[in-house]
């Protein structure tokens, strides 16, 4: 179950609603109301801005809990999906919250597992969770169960906002991280192609007619 607003580590966004920025199809306002949002655009100048809108929280976004959240903890917030490099200076700052790299670990290596459940015969090849040894698609997995450990193990009741979440990933791994997704409770807003999202309706379509 989601944290609720009274806790120190929770964020939610509400609704972002573009008032100097021209969006696709006159579509201004954004609301966020479910679990999951996809939006979908094939050439990306809409959902860019969307990301950038929601990386720097601009005033026309708005919010629940501690907006200086977004800030703090970015890198296990706002996720590029063709990016499979850890900032790992970036993210040690986060781990000094909790010290414990073993368990960030451990939830890595179980997190890694559920992601490649389609693909399990993969685990023993890469049970050393070495990312320089790994295809490029389990890497980009790799990334995922990594950053998702962090969340965990620090107790972080924020959004997920992963712009093309699919985009490196096979058929058995996009619908492994699916799963994955379908299991957590955080907040998500998906953003990619329609090709991407195939099989999932997009709750906005910003591809013009």
């Amino acid at each position: 179950m989601e944290s609720s607003e009274a806790d120190n580590n929770y964020l939610r966004i509400l609704k972002i609603h573009f008032i100097h920025h021209k969006m696709p199809h006159g579509i201004q306002e954004f609301v966020f109301d479910r679990q999951r949002t996809l939006i979908t655009e094939d050439n990306g100048t809409g959902k860019a801005a969307i990301m950038n809108a929601l990386a720097s929280i601009d005033p026309y976004v708005e919010t629940s809990g501690d907006r200086e959240l977004m800030q703090r903890y970015r890198e296990v917030i706002i996720i590029n999906g063709v990016n499979s490099t850890i900032d790992s200076k970036a993210l040690h700052a986060y781990t000094l919250d909790f010290p414990d790299q073993a368990e960030i670990d451990n939830k890595t290596r179980i997190n890694f597992e559920s992601i490649l459940e389609k693909k399990a015969w993969k685990v023993d090849i890469y049970k050393d969770l070495n990312p320089d040894m790994m295809a490029l698609g389990e890497k980009m997995c790799f990334k995922y169960a990594y950053l998702f450990a962090i969340r965990q193990v620090l107790n972080l009741y924020l959004p997920v906002i992963i712009d093309s979440p699919y985009g490196f990933l096979d058929n058995e791994l996009r619908e492994g991280f699916r799963d994955f997704l379908d299991k957590q409770v955080c907040q998500q807003i998906l953003l990619g192609t329609a090709a991407e999202f195939y099989g999932d309706k997009a709750h906005y379509n910003l591809n013009m007619k």
